[in-house]
């Protein structure tokens, strides 16, 4: 397993990601997401939903996000034939769960639908796009 440590981390949680690579999140990813001058942080996260279409994907996973205080940024569904593809950028900024619920609860949603989400921190992509 390959370990990315962000810089300026005294505290850290680490999130185990597809069984291969481990982000060390900053304590103000995972409790409270404040920096140390009260400055709130934004932590941004990318949803993808892939599988075959069916009705009611989209308002499952929006309802959820609403209900779970999370904002969507940016969205961009589409249908290839009779697969449905959807990336969301969203905002996990006000809600009160942690990131690994979250994910958790959106591909448990996903598999009760028959598609696939997954729900990745922004970082990530960040993190892999400097290796």
């Amino acid at each position: 397993n390959q370990l990315i440590n962000p810089p300026q981390t005294k505290e850290i949680n680490q999130l185990k990601i597809n069984n291969s690579l481990k982000i060390s999140l900053p304590k103000h990813l995972r409790s409270g997401r404040q920096k140390g001058g009260g400055e709130c942080v934004m932590t941004r996260a990318i949803i993808t939903v892939v599988g075959k279409d069916t009705v009611g994907i989209i308002a499952r996973v929006c309802t959820y996000l609403a209900d779970n205080q999370i904002n969507i940024l940016d969205i961009s569904q589409t249908i290839v034939q009779e697969f449905f593809n959807m990336m969301m950028i969203v905002d996990l900024t006000k809600s009160v769960k942690a990131f690994s619920d979250i994910s958790d609860e959106l591909a448990k949603i996903g598999e009760d639908t028959g598609v696939q989400v997954k729900c990745q921190l922004e970082d990530i992509f960040d993190k892999m796009h400097r290796i």
